[in-house]
């Protein structure tokens, strides 16, 4: 049973960087898009905590 899980475990990693990896009709793969994504997404999330920590008041703060 182990040895199962484990091959069906390798398995689907062996396909889930096989699809990140593979490039579409323009060159570019999605982990290319991704890399390329990444600091608009970190700055939505800073502006996100920004804006969540801004607005809660919490017990003991001054």
């Amino acid at each position: 049973m182990g040895l199962i899980k484990n091959a069906l475990l390798g398995f689907a990693l062996y396909k889930g960087v096989q699809y990140l990896i593979n490039k579409n009709g323009f060159g570019k793969s999605k982990l290319d898009e991704l890399k390329d994504n990444a600091p608009k997404v970190i700055d939505k999330a800073k502006n996100l905590k920004d804006n969540l920590l801004g607005t809660q008041t919490f017990k003991g703060a001054n």
